[in-house]
């Protein structure tokens, strides 16, 4: 195959994900508390199809072992406290925040 048609097929591969909605996206995920510990880091770089807070949220339960449900945290997208309905974009910051008990 020639390279000219390598780079038709690969072109065509790339528009065919995106107009499927196969197109993964990066987030930058925060965690905090309990969470933090249970997925041993305080933040990671996330690649995902995922395209709301509730969707990503699934996916990095299933990742870290997380029990608790999303109605027990808050989710923050780019510093503001948002629904997990809300539509992700590429690069956007998801924070989520547990309960915290304090003393």
């Amino acid at each position: 195959m020639g390279a000219k048609r390598a780079h038709e097929l690969t072109t065509f591969a790339i528009h065919a994900t995106c107009a499927t909605g196969n197109h993964q996206m990066k987030y930058r995920v925060l965690y905090f508390a309990s969470l933090r510990d249970r997925a041993d880091t305080d933040a990671e770089q996330i690649e995902s199809l995922a395209t709301d807070a509730r969707s990503l949220y699934s996916e990095l339960r299933a990742r870290h072992g997380f029990t608790m449900d999303e109605d027990r945290l808050r989710v923050a997208i780019n510093g503001t406290f948002a629904q997990w309905t809300q539509t992700l974009r590429e690069g956007d910051e998801v924070v989520l925040i547990p309960p915290v008990s304090g003393g």
